[in-house]
């Protein structure tokens, strides 16, 4: 399966049943829970709480092994990864969830990054282009009008998000040395090219947009031998409503 990344995806407001918040909760290791209950606002605890539990049951459902058994550590930079069982560190994943859609990133061999940003108007939009994208990136931005540069930009900055996530460099990387070029096609074609700052080849990885329920899911991919990860989709709605 290391030429498949599966895109687990819900959303919070398809979980009716709130008892399952209490079992979402004792999956989770005691760090877990602390840092969802330094939340301020509950719509951001329960997102987060459910974000947490849904890695644990996607990793379990192509491993078959009990959520409980999950174990994380971080890496220098801060990513999150597998500590244990220690046979499926190379099972690498990245979540997100934002404006109640959730969703996270699996795959095998391959390093991966997530991110999501609903779809919506950015204020100051131009002036944040300018600070954090490439050159190249907000001229074309300047082209489009309204909506179109609305849904463009946040396909811009959810594309950088997630290569810095697979990358797992945290802002060490400079966004504005990460230029991504967008194809309108049926299947958008994503390239990118990186600046001097930036040690890395963009032949490496692969980027893919999805759109679900009015959100941007941009994704990275570790090619390896410069092949490309087919996306899965799977809705994780049956998987989350299991006790």
């Amino acid at each position: 399966m290391s030429d498949v990344a599966f895109l687990y995806y819900l959303l919070h407001s398809e979980i009716t049943n709130t008892s399952l918040f209490d079992k979402y909760r004792s999956l989770l290791a005691a760090e877990e829970r602390q840092r969802i209950d330094s939340l301020v606002f509950q719509r951001h605890r329960r997102e987060r709480l459910m974000a947490r539990a849904m890695l644990r049951k996607a990793l379990s459902d192509l491993t078959g092994l009990n959520p409980l058994i999950w174990q994380f550590r971080t890496n220098m930079y801060g990513r999150p990864e597998i500590e244990a069982p220690s046979e499926y560190r190379n099972l690498k994943f990245s979540v997100s969830h934002a404006g109640g859609l959730i969703a996270c990133l699996l795959g095998w061999h391959r390093e991966v990054g997530l991110d999501i940003e609903p779809i919506r108007r950015i204020e100051g939009m131009l002036n944040i282009a300018d600070q954090h994208f490439a050159i190249s990136e907000t001229d074309s931005l300047r082209t489009l009008l309204g909506d179109q540069r609305c849904r463009r930009f946040l396909e811009l900055w959810t594309l950088k998000e997630s290569y810095l996530k697979a990358r797992g460099s945290g802002l060490l990387t400079p966004l504005r040395e990460v230029a991504f070029l967008i194809k309108e096609s049926p299947n958008d074609q994503i390239s990118a090219a990186f600046g001097a700052g930036v040690a890395d080849d963009p032949a490496r990885w692969q980027f893919n947009l999805e759109r679900l329920y009015d959100h941007v899911i941009a994704i990275t991919v570790e090619q390896r031998c410069r092949v490309r990860a087919k996306i899965l989709r799977r809705n994780a709605l049956k998987l989350m409503n299991c006790p």
